[in-house]
């Protein structure tokens, strides 16, 4: 099974899924592939015809069941959103990551509307690598990530002048 979920974590998470009814044995095995790539537009390719907020449901449902039925660690969580959704969803969404200890994280919305991300992003223990490409504000009250190595930020708001030397002394193993 460890070497069939390391072939998969190099497909997105919807054809992953797909391989479930290949045969009994890999009914549950997309639950542990260790990189989870979740891009709005693979996943609505098929729908295009279909209204916006169809196919954004429909990628909501299908990220939320990806997440919540993990049952192994992820090793690299990849999101890709052109649809809009609410700061509740997209929170909820890295929550579950963190809890299943992520290490490379990647994040790539364009909104009109920045979105807030939650705090415990900005205080997990495995996290070695951060990428945010995406409308977000920053405001980080707390920031400890004492494993981070990478860290990129486009197009992010930050609240206040303080926000960079505040996330740079709660990064002690940065090297980019």
């Amino acid at each position: 099974d460890a070497v069939l979920c390391h072939i998969l974590s190099f497909l997105p998470m919807k054809y992953v899924v797909a391989t479930s009814i290949l045969s009994t044995r890999w009914k549950y095995l997309y639950m542990s592939v260790p990189v989870i790539e979740l891009d709005d537009t693979v996943h609505s390719q098929e729908e295009e015809e279909s209204q916006d907020n169809i196919r954004s449901d429909s990628f909501r449902r299908f990220a939320d069941r990806v997440l919540m039925l993990r049952n192994a660690d992820i090793i690299q969580f990849h999101l890709k959103c052109t649809t809009t959704f609410e700061s509740s969803v997209i929170n909820a969404w890295l929550c579950a990551v963190l809890l299943h200890k992520v290490q490379v994280l990647n994040l790539f919305m364009k909104y009109d509307n920045p979105r807030c991300l939650t705090s415990e992003l900005f205080t997990c223990k495995t996290l070695q690598w951060l990428n945010l490409d995406s409308s977000i504000i920053i405001k980080p009250k707390l920031v400890h990530l004492p494993n981070l190595k990478i860290l990129r930020l486009f197009g992010v708001e930050l609240t206040d002048d303080g926000s960079i030397p505040q996330i740079l002394a709660g990064c002690p193993k940065l090297e980019h």
